[in-house]
């Protein structure tokens, strides 16, 4: 059978998933803390006729005879480029204006990364995401039963604590909740508000400003290493390096409320690249055409 047949297959197929790519890229063009893909392609193997020689004093050399079968894929890339701030004019909405990524919880603790920052406070006091996974970070260090404080009254957070579970593999001590009454109830705040470093405050009932706790960002060495989990998370796994933990501002970028980060989808550049790869694919299935009516004629020399 003719090896044009078996290069067009390949090349179909891999046309194909390229176009899953960018269908699934316009899909999520609206999708905040999106990060779009691409495809690239490789040759596939080559089956060699004719090998290479050099030459003598009574020939010259010859050059390899090789023919190929096709293309495959060879990468579906992430393209970690940091979308444009998306105002939404919610207080709890915290957009990074730089790297790093929210770190949530899964149900056994483990860690989860992110970049869309819709948070809120749960019936039981707890800062959680939009899919209701608890968000990590510091909190405030407690002494003798008060709240350690810096010179200029700011409230310091405990890293250490946060560190330890960390290295137990281990977070959920790390969640960010509003202090409890003597019920064991979260005490009612209003006016809560996220600083540009993470801090969470709210104003009690006594209008006296409390520190709920301090939001971190993981600092990722190697993002295309992250693996797509959907419902907007990645998580590291192999490849990725060590990731560490900051404080918003170091290391990583800051916090700015009242919006989210936006798809950096170019739906522009999905269009043409949509357009180039139907083409590809209606090249390969017009091969597929013509080795069928070469293997009809062939068939029809004898009538």
């Amino acid at each position: 059978m003719m090896r044009s047949l078996y290069s067009s297959v390949a090349g179909l197929k891999a046309h194909q998933t390229a176009m899953d790519v960018v269908g699934n890229n316009i899909s999520n063009v609206n999708t905040y803390g999106y990060k779009t893909q691409r495809t690239t392609f490789r040759d596939a193997y080559y089956q060699t006729l004719q090998g290479s020689s050099d030459s003598t004093k009574d020939i010259g050399g010859v050059n390899a005879v090789q023919i190929g079968y096709g293309s495959n894929v060879a990468t579906v890339d992430t393209n970690h480029e940091i979308g444009g701030y998306a105002a939404t004019g919610y207080t709890m909405d915290c957009y990074i204006d730089g790297e790093g990524y929210f770190v949530a919880t899964d149900a056994n603790g483990n860690a989860l990364l992110t970049r869309v920052g819709a948070f809120c406070f749960d019936a039981d006091g707890f800062l959680v995401d939009g899919n209701g996974r608890y968000i990590c970070g510091y909190s405030p260090k407690i002494q003798n039963g008060n709240v350690v404080t810096n010179p200029d009254g700011t409230a310091v957070m405990d890293v250490d604590k946060f560190n330890t579970n960390v290295d137990d593999a281990a977070f959920q001590g790390n969640r960010i909740c509003k202090p409890l009454d003597a019920q064991g109830e979260p005490i009612a705040l209003s006016s809560i508000s996220i600083g540009a470093t993470g801090v969470v405050t709210g104003v009690n009932n006594a209008g006296e400003i409390i520190t709920i706790g301090q939001i971190v960002l993981a600092n990722v060495p190697n993002p295309d290493g992250l693996t797509l989990l959907g419902d907007s998370y990645w998580k590291a796994m192999n490849n990725v390096g060590a990731y560490t933990f900051e404080t918003p501002g170091h290391l990583t970028g800051e916090l700015v409320t009242g919006g989210l980060e936006a798809s950096n989808v170019d739906l522009a550049n999905e269009v043409t690249e949509m357009i180039r790869i139907q083409r590809g694919y209606q090249a390969n299935s017009r091969v597929i055409n013509v080795a069928d009516t070469m293997l009809e004629e062939l068939i029809n020399l004898k009538r």
